[in-house]
């Protein structure tokens, strides 16, 4: 559904849906404020270097876990009496402590089987004596880790797109103006859609037959509307819509303009309304969808009165109205009731990347709560959203630049991205699109396009770069860059110069033109590949 994005409307983003983790862990520090990096497809590094202060004597401790069942720590060469433990998960009333099991000392290895573990936040802690100085110290480090140990299948046939980076992984919105074309049936549209496609999102009842035949296919679900035509359900549970202060029914802000609004904004802080939506899913999934892909997950209020005026509603529990604070809580809530009830089914939440704006974006908890929650982020727009400027974060809050690094975060935190344009039937922006994503993608992420005319396809989406030779890069010109083996993608941001690029030898364009340089306006960006 569109909603404003806060540059250019500050320019309208569109809002409405895999990952395969069979066991991630995923870590924050404590003292940080954001995410920590992580390097495209490497294990999640969660004892990064630290040094601990002992008493007269500087002793280093450092350690990485790997994979999702070692550990391993180095202390300095005189320590024994190594211990690591693991307590949680901390959401419980009464934690309990683990031990595991430990070989060595200097450089200590552990197995954690994480398999064993309910899912949740854990305390990972490493303690030993060493000594410094003719005199022992005990110290120690200290980490919090998420168990995530559900797995969401990939698509098991080898004809579309697969996971690693260099690959293009395309995410088809099947709305609309497709159900023509997918009513022809399996013989004229299955295999178009399973060679092209990674994955597809659905409306029930319309694609419940065509779950079979298609990719992968999530349902698509809002978090919280509450259909103004659904007579029945607005009657029966009054409750279940939120009010202004004037005890007039609160509206999300999409299609009142002109009006009505089509849907109520339902109190997602209501567990009975939770009850009955994880219910409605839980039947959706046993039709055979493969997850869900759930609109309006949105960390920030997108609610209106009948004349699409902005407007907090009044809080139920409070009676007054509704905090930020408890706004955030209430969507952090529901998404992980949402996961806990169907550990096995993707979850993709459709967000807004700038979401919590004013508490420091993701640094919030209950927006880093929000997203750890769910499987995907889907980000409508990607690149293609006219919010995002040139610059650099943070001097530039809505830049190209803080954009990526958001995601960089989000991938820290083992939460892949979709980037899903809505830039209409524009091979151009088309190709902008996808070299963001990938200057950005870590082998899981995704790219979709609203604008697809039903049964076309772009040959851009079937790229294949083969492996990053690393990160992404910015030059003294402004433009990004990221190289592959068998490729390389450019992108010069908005409100930037006009840059030629010299290549350095002959690749070739999506379209098939061999160049040793290309010309990139502002805003334009470039995916080539070795001819």
């Amino acid at each position: 559904m569109h909603v404003p994005s806060p540059e250019a409307v500050r320019a309208q983003s569109t809002v409405r849906g895999r990952r395969n983790v069979s066991l991630a862990l995923l870590v924050s520090t404590a003292a940080a404020l954001g995410f920590a990096p992580q390097a495209a497809q490497a294990a999640p590094k969660i004892l990064p270097k630290t040094k601990i202060v002992a008493p007269k004597a500087n002793v280093a401790v450092r350690g990485t876990l790997t994979g999702s069942k070692k550990c391993a720590v180095s202390f300095p060469a005189t320590t024994k009496s190594v211990q690591i433990t693991v307590t949680g998960p901390l959401s419980a009333k009464k934690p309990k402590t683990h031990k595991l099991k430990v070989k060595g000392t200097r450089k200590a290895t552990c197995t954690w089987k994480t398999t064993s573990f309910t899912d949740g936040k854990y305390r990972f802690t490493a303690k030993a004596k060493v000594k410094a100085g003719g005199s022992w110290y005990t110290v120690s480090i200290k980490r919090a880790v998420n168990v995530r140990n559900r797995s969401v299948t990939a698509a098991s046939s080898t004809e579309g797109p697969q996971y690693g980076v260099g690959n293009t992984r395309y995410v088809g919105r099947l709305e609309t103006p497709w159900d023509s074309y997918l009513s022809q049936g399996p013989s004229v549209v299955g295999a178009f859609l399973r060679q092209h496609m990674w994955e597809v999102i659905g409306q029930s009842t319309f694609f419940d037959d065509k779950i079979s035949w298609a990719p992968p296919a999530l349902a698509y679900k809002d978090l919280y509307a509450i259909y103004t035509g659904d007579t029945t359900t607005a009657q029966a549970h009054p409750d279940w819509i939120l009010k202004d202060t004037a005890g007039k029914p609160v509206f999300i802000n999409w299609g009142c303009n002109p009006g009505p609004c089509p849907q109520y904004a339902g109190d997602f802080g209501n567990p009975s309304f939770r009850a009955a939506w994880i219910a409605s899913a839980k039947q959706l999934i046993a039709k055979g969808y493969h997850g869900l892909w759930i609109d309006d997950a949105n960390v920030e209020p997108r609610v209106s009165n009948a004349a699409a005026v902005d407007e907090m509603p009044v809080d139920p529990r409070t009676g007054q109205t509704m905090t930020f604070a408890n706004w955030r809580k209430y969507i952090a809530e529901f998404l992980e009731e949402i996961r806990a009830a169907m550990p096995k089914s993707e979850i993709v939440a459709n967000a807004l990347w700038f979401g919590g704006t004013s508490v420091g974006r993701d640094a919030d908890p209950y927006i880093q709560r929000a997203y750890t929650a769910v499987d995907r982020l889907n980000l409508e727009r990607g690149f293609n959203d006219g919010g995002l400027t040139g610059g650099s974060a943070p001097r530039a809050p809505f830049s190209v630049d803080a954009f990526m690094k958001f995601i960089d975060r989000m991938h820290s935190r083992g939460v892949p991205v979709t980037l899903d344009s809505s830039a209409g039937n524009n091979p151009a922006a088309w190709e902008y699109n996808l070299a963001g994503y990938f200057l950005v993608d870590s082998g899981k992420d995704a790219v979709g396009e609203l604008g697809l005319p039903a049964g076309t396809w772009w040959k851009g989406w079937d790229t294949k770069l083969g492996a990053a030779s690393g990160k992404r890069t910015r030059g003294a010109d402004g433009v990004f860059r990221r190289t592959f083996k068998n490729g390389l993608a450019l992108l010069n941001p908005p409100n930037s110069k006009t840059v030629t690029v010299s290549l350095g030898k002959t690749y070739a364009r999506i379209n098939g033109s061999k160049v040793t340089s290309v010309k990139l306006a502002a805003g334009t960006g470039a995916v080539l590949h070795t001819p």
